[in-house]
Order: C-alpha cells, then structure tokens, then sequence
C-alpha cells in the first residue's frame, strides 16, 4: 500500500522481471491500475537506484525470496536477520556480503536500510512491522497480515500515519492470469456473480525436521495455535482474497469447522477445513481445505449468470456458445458455434480485444448488376499495435467451402495478418493468397501466440 486510500505500490519480483515495469510503463499501468500510485518520479528514482533491504526472517519463505531477489536488479539486501543460527548461516551463502543480526531491532537501527521484507513466522508480523513503520522503513510483509483483526487495524492505522509503503505478499494481486480474469470480471463478461467456490488441497504434514525437542515449536511453528492460525491465514487467506477482489467487498459473516482428521501427531491446528464466507449482497463463497490429499490441487470457480471461470487454470466457460448465436437466431447450439466459442475465450486470454467485422464488396448477380455485398469477418483482434484479422471454420472439405470462409480475408487490403483457423484434421499452412489455414489443436497448443 501507498499512502493513499484508493492506491497500492508493488515491488515483488514478477512486476520487474516479467511485467517490465522500467521501460514499459505505460502499457503496465493500465493492465495495473494499483501500480498508478507509482510517479513519473518514483520511476526515475527506480531505474536510477538500488532500494536497500534489511531481510527479517530467513527460514524457508525467506530463503525463496531471497533467492528470487537476486533477479531483480534494483534489489540490494544489505542486511539480513534471524534469531535461529541456521536459517542465517543459509541465507548467507545467497548474500555473503550482507550484514547478519540476530535482533531485528538492530535492522530498524540501521540508517543505511530503506525497506524492509518480514517473512517471520505469522505471530511475528504485526509488531515488526509496526516497528519498522515507526522506525521509517518501507515494509513489504510476508501473508497473513496478523493473526487478529485488531492487529491489522494497528498496522494499518500506524501505516496511514507514517508516509511509507506498506505491501502484504498476496501474489495473486500482481499474477497477470489473476488480473485478467478480474478484468474479465468486472467487465460483466460473467454476468452478475452468484457462488464461489474455493479449494486448496495438499498432501503433506507441514512438518520440518527438529535437531531438538526444545526447537519443536520454534521450527513448526505452523502446527501451533500460539503461533498459526493454519489452514485459515497459511491457504485459504490468497482464495478469500480472489473472492473480495471479484466481489469487490468484504464478507459480512463466516461459518466453518474443522478437525484433526488425518495428522495425529500432537499438532493443535487442523488438518481439514470447510468454511462458507457470506458477503453483503448475498453472495457465499464457500471453501474447502486439507493436508492429506492433493488430488483436486487448488483453484477458485467464479460462477456467474452468463458464465463460470477458474482463473487457477486459466478456464473460462461462457453460456453464450459463439459470437454468431445471435445472428442464427439461437438455433440449436452446432459444432461451429462451440469451435467459434473457444477461439473467442483463447483469444480473450491472451489479451486481445475482438470485434466482429464486416468488408463491403462489389459483385454481379445474375442479371448482369452490380451490386454491394457485406462479407462477415469473424474476429477482428487487436492488443497494442498488433492486429489479426480471423475466420472459424469447423470444416473446408470443398474448394467452395474453402472460398467461402477465405472471401472475406482476401478482400481486407490491409499488410495484418489473415488467418482462417479450421477444424478435423486439416494441417496447418499458408495458402497462395497468403492466407494462414491453422489447425483448432495447433492453435490451442500455440500458448506463445506464434502462429499469430
């Protein structure tokens, strides 16, 4: 978070190496309306400098980050922290020439140090990052936010006070497959949302070996109701977030149970949890957990009146069956409207805007007439300066057939690329008009839009 009610400031890994932050600004800050919050300034400042970080807390989520760091170029750890010997040992063979502290009050001590990144264990969050807020560090934090409601509401309020930036390490805020499908979202492609549905399975006993009695709770802290909230702030925290950013409310009730089902081990946090959250407008999300099965994996289903989506997987299921429904007078649903349906949701996710367009052209009829004739082109895409012009066709056994579906593409002047993408098995390649015939499976399987 910025200090500023409607904007939040990212700084993980995946904006700088994947998104282009530096460089390709613009393109960037509209796909992700909280990166706003980041001035023509601030850019400058980025691309000029190094943000020195004090790294609190070096155990396995710290190490995964520290390791990730060292892609990033405008990231300099100068410190690192951690009160069990170990961990810091191992965080120092990734960052030798850091300083080492076994008390993070000496890391908010150090003037030299900018931000901070916590990922200690949960019970941890709250009063580091108070302290460091107050202590003049930017802090990025490690989920969840707290264990207690009345603890983020104290970080939050001495964030608001202390002009820093504040971030929780929710990642699926800045995963472009999570923003699209709530772009997707929130511009009523779905209809209006009436369920959710939310899992997150593993098949693991969360467990880490334990050089002495006396470090168990030290070590597996996650196991603890002392120190973990478990399945609740470890998991299911990143789905309930996906449901307040579709929704774009907070739920107003939650019930739920869980149990010690399958690790009997002397752990006090559940192993399996079920849980309906209840928003303001009615809508529920209900979500499932546990820790001794991985089959279903994990992913959120956004079930709307005209569609259902699993951004996880990156699926999209739309009632409407093809652009072309509408024209043909909602007749029986046919191949040819489903073909036209998934080349329309696999365009869509890869990010282009479609239109379906029409080319005038002159003709003579029977009777020796010119006339005007309409051909429809099916997709007319575009993402950026890039343009493709696309025809469905579930079949071209004919040349006739083959005439038909290209007629419209060769009258299109243009230098953008025509494509008619096919069905059957017809193979893949370029006609003597230029025209590309590309295969429904190539094109499917084609996930770096090559063959566009």
């Amino acid at each position: 978070m910025k200090n500023d009610e409607n904007s939040v400031n990212l700084s993980r890994r995946d904006f700088f190496k994947e998104l282009g932050m530096i460089g390709g600004g613009g393109a960037l800050l509209s796909a992700f309306p909280w990166l706003q919050s980041c001035s023509a300034d601030d850019k400058v400042q980025i691309a000029k400098e190094k943000v020195r970080i004090g790294f609190i807390g070096t155990g396995s989520r710290g190490q995964y980050h520290l390791n990730n760091l060292k892609t990033v170029p405008y990231a300099d750890v100068v410190a690192l922290c951690d009160n069990y010997p170990p961990n810091l040992k191992a965080a120092s063979v990734i960052y030798p020439q850091a300083k080492t502290y076994d008390d993070y009050r000496k890391v908010l001590e150090d003037k030299d140090i900018q931000a901070v990144m916590i990922a200690t264990p949960l019970y941890e969050h709250a009063h580091i990052t108070i302290d460091a807020l107050h202590a003049g560090k930017h802090v990025f934090c490690e989920k969840s936010m707290a264990m207690t409601c009345a603890d983020c509401l104290d970080m939050y309020n001495v964030f608001k006070e202390s002009g820093k930036v504040m971030f929780i390490g929710q990642q699926r805020l800045y995963d472009p497959k999570y923003i699209k499908a709530m772009e997707m979202v929130h511009a009523g492609l779905l209809g209006d949302i009436n369920s959710i549905r939310a899992y997150w399975f593993r098949n693991n006993d969360w467990r880490r070996p334990v050089p002495s009695p006396d470090l168990e709770r030290k070590i597996n802290w996650r196991l603890y109701k002392e120190y973990s909230c478990g399945l609740v702030t470890e998991l299911a925290t990143h789905q309930l977030q996906v449901g307040n950013w579709a929704l774009r409310m907070l739920p107003e009730k939650v019930a739920g149970m869980g149990d010690i089902v399958y690790w009997k081990d002397g752990r006090e946090v559940y192993d399996s949890i079920n849980l309906i959250y209840h928003y303001p407008n009615g809508v529920k999300m209900t979500y499932e957990s546990m820790i001794a099965n991985k089959f279903y994996g994990l992913e959120e289903e956004i079930m709307g009146s005209k569609g259902t989506m699993e951004p996880e997987k990156g699926k999209y299921y739309f009632e409407d069956v093809g652009l072309r429904n509408a024209r043909l007078n909602y007749r029986q649903i046919d191949g040819g409207h489903l073909m036209e349906n998934i080349i329309y949701n696999e365009l869509r996710i890869r990010g282009y805007s479609i239109d379906v367009g029409q080319v005038e052209v002159r003709i003579t009829n029977d009777d020796g007439k010119k006339m005007r004739k309409l051909l429809e082109v099916d997709f007319i895409c575009n993402s950026g300066d890039k343009r493709v012009y696309i025809q469905s066709a579930l079949d071209m056994p004919t040349q006739e057939k083959i005439d038909q579906e290209t007629n419209s593409l060769r009258h299109i002047k243009d230098g953008f690329p025509k494509i008619v993408i096919v069905g059957g098995l017809t193979p893949s390649h370029v006609n003597t008009d230029g025209i590309s015939i590309i295969n429904i499976i190539d094109f499917l399987k084609d996930t770096e839009g090559n063959l566009l």
